[in-house]
């Protein structure tokens, strides 16, 4: 687990752009009256063995979520690996 310093307190600033780029999830939906779109970047940073999930979600051109968060790499790996043997499951039982 890595040790993250901060001065008083604060969230400690971070630089996504040094960030090794992973994969990025997007979803969007237009229709008349409504614009919406929703984007998770997943980057590595190998100097604190974090995964970030920089979330972006904009409304008819207004952007509501713009949050980035850091996890244990080994925290993300297991949870890719429970959605996985979840749908694995999940086909054996469906037929």
């Amino acid at each position: 687990m890595s040790i993250f310093k901060s001065q008083k307190g604060d969230i400690p600033e971070i630089d996504p752009s040094r960030f090794e780029q992973i994969v990025s999830l997007v979803t969007t939906f237009e229709s008349n009256d409504l614009h919406t779109r929703n984007v998770i970047n997943f980057a590595y940073d190998e100097s604190s063995d974090y995964v970030f999930l920089e979330m972006l979600s904009t409304h008819n051109g207004q952007r509501l979520i713009d949050y980035i968060l850091g996890y244990d790499k080994d925290k993300i790996v297991n949870v890719c690996e429970q959605i996985l043997t979840f749908f694995k499951n999940k086909r054996r039982t469906d037929g």
